[in-house]
């Protein structure tokens, strides 16, 4: 778990580059995807309704719990998610958008993104899913300095990738259309091995830290990010 804000901050600050880290990974063909943030009301547990998923014609990518949220959207905090890849889209009619919402019962839907989704062939090593800690990032991009981003980004990219402990990009959602909060960019899902990994990574790169903080401020109009795990 996360403890506190600077905890989080640092979480948060080093999943920015993520994108940087796809970009240079060979990716499978992209396919439509959706996120589903969700809030627990009143289930006891939390299961996906297979006959919903199957009526959607999707398949579970990842799903799991957010333990912390941080960010300039104003969204109500989900604290479990469900990210799909689906053969059509989803939440563009309102039969997708209710079919989404029955999939996970007992959890409300705080906000849906779907988008062309890319797979990225990375090495998870020897870590179980169970263990990873994950971070998803919704980005907004201010576009003022396009090539300056691109530059900035491929040397953030270099610096991270030859550290120890450096998380993996797993996915990348080019979102084209969002409901319950203003359409992103795109949202990053990325791992670390597991929670102590992470610590590790962000806490004993504080150059990294500053300069990943620092293309923060010129490049993002907006971000959220939700930390948490996986079961699928």
């Amino acid at each position: 778990m996360l403890k506190n804000n600077r905890t989080i901050q640092a979480v948060f600050m080093g999943s920015v580059v993520a994108i940087m880290l796809a970009g240079q990974a060979a990716a499978d063909a992209p396919e439509i995807g959706v996120l589903s943030l969700l809030k627990n009301d009143v289930a006891e547990t939390v299961s996906i309704d297979m006959q919903a998923l199957e009526a959607l014609d999707c398949n579970v990518q990842r799903t799991g719990q957010i333990f912390a949220a941080q960010g300039d959207v104003k969204l109500e905090t989900p604290d479990h998610y469900v990210l799909l890849g689906c053969n059509s889209s989803v939440i563009t009619n309102e039969d997708g958008r209710k079919k989404l919402g029955d999939l996970a019962p007992g959890l409300k839907s705080v906000g849906m993104l779907e988008g062309s989704l890319t797979h990225f062939s990375v090495d998870l090593g020897d870590s179980k899913m169970d263990e990873r800690q994950y971070v998803l990032k919704i980005g907004y991009y201010n576009n003022k300095n396009v090539a300056g981003r691109d530059t900035d980004l491929a040397e953030l990219s270099d610096r991270a990738a030859k550290l120890p402990d450096t998380y993996v990009t797993e996915a990348f959602l080019g979102v084209n259309h969002a409901v319950g909060l203003p359409t992103p960019d795109e949202v990053v899902v990325l791992s670390y091995s597991d929670a102590a990994a992470a610590d590790r990574f962000r806490g004993g790169n504080p150059k990294l830290m500053k300069a990943i903080g620092q293309f923060n401020k010129d490049h993002l109009v907006a971000a959220s990010y939700y930390v948490g795990t996986a079961v699928e």
